[in-house]
């Protein structure tokens, strides 16, 4: 790495368990997975385009997202049966 300012935020995010968030496109990766982007030429923004964030909140949020998913799965199921007529189940 040549950035030092960005040395630096790896090595919290490492040593706090956090993960990086870019400020712009609210994409997430651990220290390891952004140090692979960025050996391979990509996001190589200055430390200043990161957030440290917690990766539990990405996983409360993939789960409050499969949950309201999965309601509305049901939903729709429920309302597909219930406007079927009655003869349709009979077969």
């Amino acid at each position: 790495m040549d950035d030092p300012k960005f040395e630096k935020l790896i090595e919290k995010a490492r040593a706090e368990g956090k993960w990086l968030q870019s400020q712009g496109l609210a994409v997430s990766w651990s220290p390891d997975e952004l140090l692979a982007e960025r050996a391979a030429g990509r996001f190589r923004w200055s430390a200043d385009n990161f957030v440290l964030i917690d990766p539990q909140i990405l996983i409360d949020e993939a789960k409050a997202e499969l949950m309201r998913v999965s309601t509305e799965y049901a939903d729709i199921i429920k309302r597909v049966v219930l406007s079927r007529p009655a003869s349709e189940f009979n077969r």
